[in-house]
């Protein structure tokens, strides 16, 4: 008695907690054809989370053919959700009856709900063989606060050999009023060929900020299939996603930067690469202040540059190339000669100092001799050595002080003549401030040195 209680108990807690459906578009499929349905998913309590949904057919005796799932987000109770989705029929599946078979797991604690329809497989000759469909390009991340709207794109391809019919996309992993898709399919894609679909995005006021995990999938009639994963982040507010992505672009570029030093350091020229870095720098800054000022749309643009700038850095540095250095072969003959010249030219030099030495006391010991003859006519003088130095000293000072006079009146001269090409306007403001700057500073070096010396 206990337990059918317990029982009781469990089956009245799920069903008013969830609800699971199906709804076939088709109860006759045939062979080589999707089999199209809509899984509709409720919550009657309990607070918003993720439900994980797998699908497949299944054979009377329990074979498993086509398989699938997709993870979404219900919100809080009341709350209801159409999943619209479709698996393959092979068409090496026999002709009879077959299961379309749903589970949806609502997280830990809560009981797996399950649900089971029939329908009929019928024989068609379809050959499928060369039908391949590719997703070329689509957004990898998407970024946007509460309130936000946006189109983007999803590039296919038919890179089979095959004509595909009714070619569609789904996007999994968000509810489906959150975007709208452009056109809904196409009913025929040639080989080679390369289509768009358009989706709108809008994130509605209020919606829970965290990211949704997506999945892009396109599937075509002949069972040619591709899907793609990709992310939607949900700020709070415009100011919390462009701190975001100045943080996330910040770290890219610094990223970036430890490839270019260690492209470098296995000598490659990565120049142009720093160059575009060092703009980078630029705009993160300015996205920054602008940030700081509130002027999010300008912060927007700056963030733009950025993300083209690091992919032309990521692009210059796939394109460096290495540096040759060409070997240098020294010639001994050469080494040898150059050895030989060093002690020469030290011994050349020491004997030509020597001999300017001499010449320079010789001239002015002859012209202090002179000057005492002058002052003591008659008197025979011959100066020690000391005293013949300590007055070439001083010549040679007083020299100095009359060579430091002389530069001090050229340097004034120049600055006359800089103020008058100035006054006359054939210099600009800026060039004269510079030059007179460097000027006066000449002379007061000089001034000082000419004190110093007394």
């Amino acid at each position: 008695m206990r337990k059918l209680f317990l029982a009781l108990m469990l089956l009245s807690f799920s069903s008013s907690f969830s609800l699971l459906q199906i709804h076939l578009k088709e109860e006759v499929v045939y062979q080589g054809q999707m089999l199209e349905f809509t899984i509709t998913l409720g919550r009657e309590s309990g607070s918003g989370g993720d439900v994980k949904v797998e699908y497949w057919i299944e054979s009377p005796t329990g074979e498993r053919w086509s398989y699938d799932s997709a993870e979404v987000y219900l919100g809080p109770a009341p709350s209801e959700m159409n999943l619209s989705r479709s698996l393959y029929v092979f068409s090496s599946q026999s002709p009879g009856p077959y299961f379309l078979k749903v589970v949806a797991s609502y997280g830990e604690g809560f009981p797996l709900q399950s649900q089971s329809t029939q329908f009929t497989v019928l024989s068609r000759s379809l050959s499928v063989k060369g039908a391949i469909l590719r997703i070329l390009d689509y957004p990898e991340e998407i970024s946007g606060e509460s309130g936000w709207s946006n189109l983007l794109n999803v590039k296919i391809y038919n890179a089979g050999d095959e004509i595909l019919y009714n070619v569609s996309l789904v996007i999994d992993g968000i509810p489906e009023d959150w975007y709208y898709i452009s056109p809904r399919s196409y009913y025929k894609l040639d080989p080679g060929a390369e289509v768009l679909f358009s989706f709108r995005i809008s994130i509605p006021s209020g919606a829970i900020t965290r990211d949704y995990n997506l999945t892009y999938r396109v599937i075509g009639e002949s069972g040619a299939f591709d899907e793609k994963k990709g992310i939607l982040r949900v700020f709070s507010s415009r100011y919390a996603l462009i701190s975001y992505e100045i943080e996330k672009l910040t770290s890219e570029k610094q990223e970036l930067e430890t490839k270019v030093q260690a492209k470098l350091g296995k000598g490659y020229n990565v120049t142009e690469s720093q160059k575009i870095l060092s703009f980078v720098e630029v705009q993160l800054q300015f996205a920054a202040d602008y940030l700081r000022q509130g002027n999010y749309d300008d912060a927007m643009i700056a963030l733009s540059n950025v993300q083209s700038l690091l992919t032309d850095a990521e692009e210059a540095l796939l394109r460096a190339r290495k540096l040759e250095i060409t070997p240098f072969y020294a010639d001994y003959r050469f080494m040898l000669l150059v050895l030989m010249l060093i002690p020469v030219s030290i011994i050349t030099y020491h004997i030509w100092s020597q001999r300017r030495l001499a010449k320079i006391l010789s001239y002015y010991s002859a012209e202090v001799l002179t000057r005492l003859k002058e002052s003591v006519p008659g008197a025979k003088l011959k100066l020690r050595p000391s005293d013949m130095l300590m007055k070439v000293q001083e010549s040679l000072k007083e020299s100095s002080k009359e060579a430091l006079r002389k530069k001090l009146e050229r340097t004034k001269k120049l600055l006359r003549l800089i103020e008058m090409q100035y006054s006359t306007g054939a210099l600009s403001k800026e060039s004269y401030e510079e030059i007179k700057r460097g000027l006066e500073a000449k002379i007061d070096m000089i001034e000082r040195k000419l004190e110093e010396e007394g």
